[in-house]
């Protein structure tokens, strides 16, 4: 049996939750390239453009284009909001989710032959069958177990564990999991 006790920061919450998006159900792998990477793409691209849109426009009327006469300011205004919720807002909702769900504080999680003990300080107190997980991966500092059916991660920092526990953990888990490459 292998205890973890430890808390997640949240830069390994990101990290864990970068990996749990990439290795989930496709509605929330798109959702989450989406935000990540195609929105930062479309914002770097599409505000020249529509800025430069907008000043054609602009320069056309002689100083009269109002933000809704053409389309180059309506998109600019668009590429504006959505850059801005991938600065600003994705970050300040994943923090807010992040003390939320109290993993700042510690969480121990019991790895047995028979099952996984998850042991939230006065929220939880959960035992999992190994069947209820679909498989596993390991981060830098950070297990990941998913569960079946919508592959949500129970996370489980490694870093006070010593080496010949990691190795432990690591056999227990390749005996119960298939590991995710």
């Amino acid at each position: 049996m292998v205890t973890i006790t430890g808390a997640l920061t949240f830069k390994q919450y990101m990290a864990a939750n970068r990996f749990g998006m990439l290795h989930t159900t496709f509605g929330r792998k798109l959702y989450f390239i989406g935000i990540v990477y195609a929105l930062p793409t479309l914002c770097i691209i599409g505000l020249p453009y529509s800025a430069w849109l907008h000043l054609e426009a602009w320069r056309s009327t002689g100083g009269q284009a109002s933000l809704l006469d053409d389309p180059g300011s309506l998109m600019f205004v668009l590429w504006l909001f959505f850059f801005f919720y991938r600065l600003v807002i994705y970050p300040w909702r994943m923090r807010r989710r992040y003390k939320q769900q109290d993993i700042d504080k510690p969480v121990t999680v019991e790895f047995s032959d028979q099952d996984v003990h998850v042991i939230i300080p006065h929220k939880a107190d959960i035992r999992f069958e190994w069947a209820a997980f679909a498989s596993f991966a390991e981060i830098p500092e950070i297990f990941l177990l998913f569960i079946k059916p919508r592959l949500v991660p129970v996370m489980a920092p490694f870093t006070n564990l010593t080496p010949a526990q990691q190795a432990e953990l690591r056999t227990l888990l390749a005996a119960h999991l298939k590991p995710i490459a």
